[in-house]
């Protein structure tokens, strides 16, 4: 299959979500090394799994500095109330 690595756009439709899982790192064996191989050779692809690996990081580096607590404080109440307004049947 031939790629352009100059290509502009969106990344190949195909691809996005094992680049999701390439990115996260769940992707494993032959499908992870298919991603990297296809996202060497794809400019979109690249660019997509770059900035998902970097998105991640990111999370994955303000989840151990945690929320302020008046965000954490809203996120509960709106949780609660939105709890509170979901009808169960007995």
């Amino acid at each position: 299959m031939f790629h352009n690595k100059n290509r502009t756009g969106p990344p190949c439709k195909h691809m996005e979500k094992l680049l999701n899982k390439t990115a996260e790192g769940s992707a494993r064996g032959i499908a992870r090394w298919y991603a990297l191989a296809h996202a060497a050779r794809c400019g979109p692809c690249r660019r997509f799994l770059n900035a998902l690996i970097e998105m991640i990081a990111r999370l994955r580096a303000s989840k151990n500095e945690g929320l302020p607590d008046e965000t954490a404080q809203r996120l509960k109440s709106s949780a609660a109330a939105a709890a509170a307004n979901i009808p169960f049947d007995d």
